[in-house]
């Protein structure tokens, strides 16, 4: 096995293997458990939350921006296994989106659903580079 690759993936794996690879190892947004999440954001630095939130916020507009767009390249398969392969990986993304809203709701005590959250990180995240202009 070459460095890097998960264990039995090689650096030229078929699109066949690597959506049975994603098969094996899934996971679930909504069961991570948070609360220590919770208690370790209460106990966090003021002065260093802002950067935390600014940081975790380009990764979670990055998750849903790749979630939606990501839909061109799987449309250019070139076989039914490159096609199950590149679904999964929307579905990877997604999952991720679904993380970053859940984890927002639960310690940063953002709500309002995937579409608000999204809409106020965006805005902070403009301003922040606007005002770094």
């Amino acid at each position: 096995m070459r460095q890097g690759y998960p264990r039995g993936v090689s650096a030229g794996a078929a699109p066949q293997q690597l959506y049975e690879l994603w098969e094996r190892q899934q996971w679930q947004a909504h069961a991570i458990e948070l609360d220590r999440d919770i208690e370790d954001w209460a106990a966090f630095p003021d002065e260093e939350r802002a950067d935390v939130l600014w940081g975790l916020s380009s990764f979670f507009v990055g998750e849903e921006r790749v979630t939606t767009q990501f839909s061109g390249l799987v449309m250019a398969y070139d076989n039914q296994s490159e096609e199950a392969f590149l679904t999964s990986q929307q579905v990877d993304e997604a999952r991720h989106a679904q993380f970053f809203s859940r984890f927002y709701d639960t310690v940063f005590s953002i709500g309002g659903g995937m579409d608000a959250q999204l809409q106020e990180v965006r805005a902070e995240l403009n301003e922040f580079a606007f005002n770094a202009l």
